[in-house]
């Protein structure tokens, strides 16, 4: 199949997830790809030395829009981390944002505050979403904020 045929959308999102679990594997983390069975869920992560484990959705895109991350209503689910993924034309321009569920819901929520209750909706209306640079401060270092360096709730 031509490259082109999977389309822009499915390419970065593939790639964010290949380069997430990359990522993960120099970490002495084990990784297993859901492969779309498990909605809201990418990765299921181990860390191999302390056998912390947690779930990881990954959110992909290779320009600067709106992050849509998780839709108001949506569980809790333990241990969830949203990993966002700038995939650059070049490898080194990739960019990596790792948030806790609560985190990502906080500036959903803050964004939504902020813009009166406008901005990143989904197709019902459902508000999903925050601003690219939002989760700036979630970049630096943001593989030690995973378990088992983080604390595990």
């Amino acid at each position: 199949m031509a490259v082109e045929a999977l389309g822009k959308t499915n390419r970065t999102q593939w790639t964010a997830q290949f380069l997430v679990a990359a990522e993960l594997s120099r970490r002495g983390y084990t990784v297993s790809f859901t492969l779309g069975n498990t909605p809201g869920v990418d990765l299921v992560v181990t860390h191999l030395t302390s056998g912390a484990q947690f779930l990881v959705d990954v959110k992909g895109q290779a320009s600067y829009n709106t992050w849509l991350v998780e839709l108001e209503g949506k569980p809790t689910v333990e241990s969830l981390y949203y990993t966002l993924v700038f995939t650059g034309k070049r490898r080194e321009a990739d960019r990596f944002f790792v948030l806790s569920q609560a985190e990502a819901r906080y500036l959903r929520d803050e964004h939504k505050r902020v813009r009166g209750g406008k901005g990143a909706l989904d197709r019902t209306g459902r508000f999903r979403g925050f601003p690219f640079n939002a989760p700036s401060c979630f970049e630096k270092e943001c593989w030690s904020r995973l378990p088992p360096h983080r604390a595990v709730p």
